[in-house]
């Protein structure tokens, strides 16, 4: 099974991946402040719906038989 990984340098060169930006904080009123700038999150701009649904599949089978 061929898995695709994808980094920062492959959104520069236009063929998706992800954006890092800062890590929200969710204020008492549940809306999102603005984080701490050195701690970062990834924002995939695409994603293998098959590849997660098949890991979770066998996260839930390792995990509960």
């Amino acid at each position: 099974m061929e898995r695709a990984i994808h980094t920062g340098d492959e959104d520069r060169r236009g063929r998706g991946g992800y954006t890092e930006i800062p890590a929200p904080r969710i204020g008492a009123d549940m809306h999102y402040l603005p984080g701490d700038p050195a701690r970062k999150i990834r924002v995939y701009h695409t994603m293998d719906v098959r590849l997660d649904l098949e890991d979770l599949y066998a996260k839930l089978q390792i995990n509960f038989g």
